[in-house]
């Protein structure tokens, strides 16, 4: 089996057009439907360059958060089946959004199957004093997936052994001269996972703990 390719980007709805850059699976966020037809034109283009599969979270928001979650998974593969869960609320400007993961259990060659999660959670606006508060949402928010992903991936025997890969975007800065948020998140609720985008990143894709995957880095382009 050829190594499995995977585009993760954070779109805002701004790239008229998709290239497939060799991927196998495109990871999108910020593709609302709230508003805007562009998301059902992303995925009638993606059909038309070969991501015959496709899992979304809703158009609709919920009451108080308006605006959908604007995940999407894009897969040569067939998505064999998908959820979606609303984590907790969102502050600042995120409230306005429905803050989700989405699991889309896609189905590889021979009979693999990978569980790729994607979310994007709470964000700290530049002109905060105090990232305090934001920083106990993503908390919240980060528990709500592992709880999901133990309860429902882990704990079935038919399916545990079958390699989850977690991509989006967490808004938490990784970097060691950083502060130590990512540090103490990926410990407490991701310990048993492995870091895939520890070493450098470079032109080539970064080589995964997991068996026949590979994370793609290249970045979206029109043709």
């Amino acid at each position: 089996m050829s190594p499995v390719r995977i585009l993760s980007l954070n779109a805002f709805l701004r790239p008229p057009g998709i290239n497939t850059n060799g991927c196998d699976y495109k990871d999108l966020r910020e593709v609302f439907a709230f508003g805007s037809s562009r998301k059902s034109k992303i995925v009638k283009a993606a059909k038309a360059i070969g991501f015959t599969y496709s899992a979304t979270t809703p158009g609709i928001g919920r009451l108080i958060s308006p605006v959908d979650a604007g995940l999407l998974i894009l897969s040569k593969f067939e998505i064999r089946s998908f959820f979606w869960k609303i984590l907790p609320l969102g502050w600042y400007a995120d409230r306005l959004a429905s803050k989700s993961f989405l699991h889309a259990e896609i189905l590889l060659p021979g009979e693999k199957i990978i569980h790729l999660i994607t979310t994007h959670l709470q964000s700290t606006p530049p002109s905060s004093k105090d990232s305090s508060k934001y920083k106990k949402i993503r908390d919240s928010q980060c528990k709500a997936i592992r709880e999901y992903i133990y309860e429902f991936i882990i704990k079935d025997p038919e399916i545990h052994h079958d390699p989850i890969l977690l991509v989006g975007d967490l808004n938490i800065d990784g970097r060691a001269s950083h502060d130590s948020e990512y540090k103490e998140i990926f410990q407490k609720y991701f310990s048993e996972f492995t870091d895939l985008l520890l070493k450098p990143c470079s032109r080539e894709p970064l080589e995964a703990q997991l068996s026949n995957v590979k994370i793609c880095d290249k970045m979206l382009q029109t043709p």
